[in-house]
């Protein structure tokens, strides 16, 4: 293949040029930009970026996430809920628990990747 994309043993692989050159030129999603204050003070707190870490691949219920950091799935209640509402998290269709109970597991939606905090070292995360 051509034009920035390879197989390998049929597997896909895009890379930076193949991905510029399907946008629009002027707009790089993953170009960082500078996080806004609640952003910012969300990113802040070390345990938001373990749930953040914990979630990257798998929606984990509060539940889940809280066994996982033996923390209280309350306190773990409340980070989440920070980082739903700065975007940092979304949450996944309700399901039924072993007992009934209606579960809401929450996924990591990457957006952290794409913002700069005052420590950032580097202005652009995106492809070299």
């Amino acid at each position: 293949m051509t034009d920035g994309a390879s197989s390998t043993d049929g597997l896909l692989s895009i890379t930076c040029d193949t991905v510029a050159s399907v946008q629009d030129p002027h707009h790089n999603p993953m170009e960082r930009r500078p996080a806004t204050a609640e952003e910012a003070q969300a990113l802040a707190n070390p345990l938001r970026i373990r749930i953040l870490r914990l979630t990257l691949d798998r929606a984990l219920t509060n539940k889940e996430i809280a066994a996982r950091l033996g923390r209280d799935p309350g306190t773990i209640l409340h980070h989440v809920r920070k980082l739903v509402a700065t975007g940092f998290l979304a949450p996944e269709g309700e399901r039924r628990g072993t007992r009934g109970a209606v579960e809401r597991p929450y996924r990591a939606t990457g957006k952290s990747w794409r913002v700069r905090t005052k420590g950032s070292r580097t202005p652009n995360a995106a492809c070299p």
